[in-house]
């Protein structure tokens, strides 16, 4: 297979800390040959990190740049949008950050007018492709825990005043629904309705404890599963736990699920559980996937439509 030929637009935590690491390991696979930041110092920084030669004033520079044929879109949520249809209308492939769009609205617009480019569009969800996880939706999908009876989801996670991500100025002052909630949320709303459908019935709480959190950091709701199970969900990120706190529990007849960050813990009813951890991250593969999906025409495993499924379900418990 040859080299997909990327160029990345967005240089900022994301870039460098995220899909960095993967980048040698894929090196097969896929060439950076261009990057653009806003700042560009910034740009020059992770091309001077990346070994990477041209360095772009704009991203507008950059998708008019012909050696570039895919662009990494790792911009702030409400630029998201924008940048994906500037990208399909350059003739390039895209993959961008998660959340699809700033609002429902927008990212329903945004999968009707990308289906118009016959160009790849694939939306970062990197917990679609983390293995472990995977493995988890199959125990679920073969019936391994039986009945589902209860899942309960969220995160509850201490947010410090020297997290990174928290000091990002438009995470501070966010132009997206839901601020950090819905930010990383739409994580495990993607493992829920991957799992197990569209939850329905959804109400809702919210509030908000610490200012720099943005308009809430807490959310809790209560919603109906499709096989009529019930689900909570809880979000906090100002809050201490004692001890790991796994983003989803599921309870079923036959066994119970656990699924964490770094591994998913399969509790058959007195026997010893089964632990599934990943090698490799989900931004390993999804990287590895939308270079696939270019180079080889490989058919799309998270299509457009279901970030936009994880987008609206974040917004029935945040809005």
């Amino acid at each position: 297979m040859r080299k997909l030929r990327l160029g990345i637009i967005g240089t900022g935590i994301a870039t460098n800390d995220l899909y960095f690491p993967h980048f040698e390991k894929l090196r097969s696979r896929l060439e950076i040959v261009a990057v653009a930041n806003r700042r560009r110092s910034k740009a020059v920084a992770f091309a001077k990190r990346a070994g990477v030669e041209r360095v772009h004033a704009t991203g507008d520079a950059l998708l008019r740049d012909p050696e570039v044929e895919a662009v990494l879109l790792s911009l702030p949520i409400h630029l998201n949008a924008r940048w994906v249809m500037k990208a399909l209308r350059a003739g390039k492939h895209v993959m961008s950050e998660k959340p699809i769009a700033a609002t429902p609205e927008e990212g329903r617009r945004l999968v009707r007018e990308a289906k118009k480019y016959d160009r790849v569009f694939l939306v970062g969800e990197n917990y679609f492709f983390t293995p472990h996880i995977e493995k988890a939706r199959s125990w679920v999908k073969h019936g391994a825990l039986g009945d589902v009876r209860l899942v309960e989801a969220g995160q509850l996670f201490l947010t410090t005043p020297d997290n990174k991500y928290a000091k990002t100025a438009w995470r501070k002052r966010p132009k997206h629904l839901g601020g950090f909630v819905a930010d990383a949320g739409v994580h495990v709303a993607n493992i829920v309705r991957e799992a197990f459908g569209m939850p329905r019935n959804v109400r809702h709480l919210t509030a908000r404890h610490d200012p720099r959190l943005g308009p809430l950091d807490t959310a809790v709701a209560i919603f109906e599963l499709e096989n009529g199970a019930l689900g909570v969900w809880r979000s906090c990120f100002c809050v201490r736990t004692s001890g790991e706190v796994p983003m989803v529990r599921v309870f079923g007849s036959r066994a119970n699920l656990d699924i964490y960050f770094e591994r998913s813990e399969l509790r058959v009813h007195d026997r010893k559980p089964v632990v599934v951890r990943s090698r490799e991250d989900g931004f390993y593969h999804e990287l590895s996937h939308f270079a696939a999906a270019v180079v080889r025409r490989e058919k799309l495993r998270f299509e457009p439509r279901q970030a936009l499924l994880d987008l609206e379900l974040m917004a029935r418990i945040v809005r």
